[in-house]
């Protein structure tokens, strides 16, 4: 798990530019345990699969990591095989009914999980993850920002 503890820790960071991103991707890289679900909050255009892109980029996987807008999900395999890791998209999914169609609930267990547009069905989500990392990314007074924090769902309060 990244260093946040509990609910009530969060990071934020500006995002000033395409390296501050690529900095950003290593540090959350480094700190990635295997089961661990990322949550990704944010409007249309704000970076959220470039973030994705910039953190697989430092895995050891040799496929060209594409948004899953399409596909719904992407799934690749490290070249060690220690880790299977899933992108998901939910843009395009309108019901829930749909997650298990696609095989949300299975691949929330058997790797690591990157879902754009989770705020489409986040209550849902809150209830099948016991815990996960959500990534909100903004503009606030002209300036792009990511807010990441780690929610525990084992835990009696909510920020």
């Amino acid at each position: 798990m990244l260093e946040l503890k509990n609910n009530l820790d969060e990071l934020e960071f500006d995002i000033t530019e395409i390296s501050s991103v690529e900095e950003l991707a290593k540090k959350i890289k480094k700190d990635i345990s295997p089961n661990d679900n990322f949550l990704l909050i944010g409007d249309l255009g704000m970076g959220k699969t470039f973030l994705v892109r910039e953190i697989l980029n430092n895995f050891n996987i040799d496929d060209y990591i594409t948004s899953p807008t399409f596909s719904i999900m992407n799934h690749y395999i490290t070249n060690d095989e220690k880790f299977n890791i899933y992108h998901l998209d939910l843009y395009r999914i309108e019901d829930s009914y749909e997650l298990e169609e696609i095989g949300f609930y299975e691949v929330t267990t058997d790797g690591i999980v990157f879902i754009e547009w989770a705020d489409k069905f986040y209550d849902y989500i809150r209830e099948i993850l016991l815990e996960f990392y959500e990534i909100k990314i903004y503009f606030k007074e002209d300036r792009r920002k990511l807010k990441i924090r780690y929610v525990n769902n084992n835990e009696d309060f909510r920020n």
